[in-house]
C-alpha cells in the first residue's frame, strides 16, 4: 500500500474560524506543490476548502458551477440530504452505494444523470486536492426499471384507439383526449402536450404545430423542451385537424388546460390516460371487476409512450426518411429512430411473408 505524504496549511475562513488544511501526495514534493497552490489561491482571495470541510459545504461551493436547475435538485436530494453532514474525507463506497440505491428502479435516463452528477462531484473534489481517492470508483451503477411501454401499438390497439378518439373528442366530455391524439398524430411528448398553447397551433392550408416549450418533470413549470432538437415544427395530419379544432379549449391559453386553467398536471394526464386505456379494453370485450381489468384480449403494457413510438413506426411505414423522422420527433440521438425503423422493416417483412404463405395455400 502506498504511503502518502502530508503537508499542512492553516487558513482563516470567512466566518473568522481557523482551519488546518491537509494536502496529500505520493511524494513530499507533490504534497508541497498542492499546498503551495492552495496557499496562492487563498492569498488571491479565493475560498479554500479542505478535506475536513463537510460535503454540504463543498456542495454549496460547487453549486455555483451548476447551471441546470435539475442538477441542483439532484445535488440536494442525492448528496446534501443523504451525506451532507459527513466530512469529505469520511465518505466511503458504502455511502455511494446507499445513494445509488435511491436511484434503483428509476428509468435508465434518470439513473445515468444521477450517477453522472455524483461521480462529477467527487472527481472534482479529487481534482481540487480535497480527496486522495474518488469514493465512487468501482461502485456499480444501479439497475434501471423495466420499460415495457416503449413499443408501437398493435393493429387492433390502433383501430380501437382511433375509433375512441373520433367518438369521444366531439362529445365534449372527453375533449382532453386530444392530448393523446397529439402524441399519436404528431409524436409529441406528454410534457410537450401539457405546455402546448393555442398560439402554437397553425391550422391553415399546411397545418403544423410549433414545439418551443415543455413542462419540467412532474411540475407545471414551463421551460424549454427536453433537448435542443425538441424545438421544432411538426406537420399535423389532415384527418386530425377537425378533432384538434373540436377538442382544443376555447376559453384557455392552453390546448389541454388543467383544472385552474394552467397546464395540466402530469398525474392528471396520466389519470385521463387510464380512463381511455380502460375504455379500449372495454371495447375489446375485456372483463372488469371494480373498474380493474381482469381478463382482456389486449396486452396490459400499453402506455402513453406507445403513442409516440407508434408515430415513429408509422413514419417508417410511410417511407419518411430517418433524418426527417428525427427532426419531427425532436431527437438528437439517431439510435432510437434507427431501432424503430429496423423494427418497422422487420414487421413489413413478416407481413409480406404471411401474405406469400396465404397465397401459396390457396
Amino acid at each position: 500500500m502506498t504511503d502518502y505524504h502530508r503537508k499542512y496549511l492553516t487558513v482563516t475562513l470567512p466566518d473568522g474560524t481557523k482551519q488546518q488544511l491537509q494536502f496529500y501526495g505520493r511524494t513530499e514534493r507533490e504534497a508541497a506543490a498542492k499546498r503551495d497552490r492552495a496557499k496562492a489561491e487563498y492569498e488571491a482571495g479565493l475560498l479554500v476548502l479542505g478535506p475536513k470541510a463537510t460535503v454540504a459545504q463543498y456542495a454549496k461551493a460547487l453549486a455555483e458551477e451548476l447551471k441546470d436547475p435539475s442538477d441542483l435538485t439532484r445535488l440536494q436530494r442525492l448528496i446534501v440530504d443523504q451525506i451532507g453532514w459527513l466530512k469529505l474525507d469520511e465518505v466511503r463506497a458504502t455511502h455511494i452505494r446507499a445513494i445509488y440505491r435511491l436511484l434503483g428502479g428509476m428509468s435508465s435516463s434518470s439513473i445515468t444523470k444521477g450517477v453522472a452528477l455524483v461521480r462529477r462531484f467527487f472527481r472534482q473534489a479529487v481534482a481540487d486536492y480535497l480527496l486522495v481517492r474518488d469514493p465512487t470508483l468501482n461502485v456499480p451503477r444501479p439497475q434501471a426499471a423495466e420499460t415495457p411501454g416503449h413499443r408501437a401499438m398493435t393493429e387492433q390497439e390502433e383501430e380501437l384507439f382511433l375509433a375512441l378518439l373520433r367518438e369521444r373528442i366531439p362529445d365534449g366530455k372527453h375533449a382532453y383526449d386530444v392530448a393523446f391524439g397529439l402524441q399519436y398524430a404528431c409524436g409529441l411528448r406528454p410534457s410537450e402536450v401539457r405546455a402546448l398553447q393555442r398560439s402554437d397551433l397553425h391550422l391553415g392550408a399546411d397545418p403544423y404545430v410549433s414545439i418551443t416549450k415543455a413542462c419540467k418533470g412532474s411540475t407545471t413549470e414551463i421551460g424549454p423542451p427536453k433537448t435542443k432538437a425538441g424545438i421544432r415544427d411538426v406537420p399535423i395530419p389532415a384527418w386530425f385537424v377537425p378533432l384538434l379544432e373540436e377538442g382544443t379549449a376555447k376559453d384557455s391559453l392552453f390546448v389541454v388546460p388543467g383544472a385552474r386553467g394552467g397546464p395540466m398536471t402530469k398525474s392528471c394526464l396520466r389519470f385521463r390516460w387510464d380512463w381511455l386505456y380502460r375504455a379500449m379494453h372495454r371495447q375489446a370485450g375485456a372483463r372488469l371487476y371494480r373498474n380493474e381489468i381482469v381478463l382482456s384480449p389486449l396486452r396490459q403494457d400499453l402506455t402513453q409512450y406507445c403513442l409516440r413510438h407508434t408515430y415513429c413506426t408509422n413514419l417508417a411505414f410511410a417511407g419518411v426518411r430517418e433524418v426527417v423522422a428525427m427532426a419531427w420527433m425532436g431527437h438528437d440521438d439517431p439510435d432510437m429512430v434507427r431501432q424503430v425503423y429496423a423494427d418497422a422493416e422487420s414487421a413489413k417483412l413478416q407481413r409480406r411473408s404471411v401474405a406469400i404463405l396465404n397465397d401459396a395455400t390457396l
